[in-house]
């Protein structure tokens, strides 16, 4: 199997492929979802905040959720999370940056 062209994707054969689907413009992939996740984890530990039933997976749902309602309001700014310190407790806030 050395030499031989990689396999050509289906529908991509004698034509242009189609243009895929506009991505949202968000900061938020796996690798930045993680370090929010652990950053925010250790901001509660530091405010002595209970951290036991922080999973990753429902903090990263939440977000999600919340992306495309900050994109409408936002426009084509690329939305991202930091953690905040508010009211004596720890939070995330969203971000809009060009």
């Amino acid at each position: 199997s050395k030499g031989r062209p990689p396999p050509v994707p289906a529908g991509a054969r004698g034509g242009t492929l189609p243009k895929p689907p506009r991505k949202s413009r968000s900061a938020l992939d796996e690798a930045r979802m993680r370090k929010i996740y652990e950053s925010y984890v250790a901001a509660r530990r530091r405010n002595n905040e209970p951290v036991e039933n922080l999973k990753f997976e429902t903090m990263q749902r939440r977000l999600q959720r919340m992306v495309p309602k900050l994109q409408e309001k936002h426009g084509t700014r690329t939305i991202d999370f930091k953690v905040v310190l508010k009211d004596g407790k720890v939070g995330l806030k969203p971000v809009a940056s060009e």
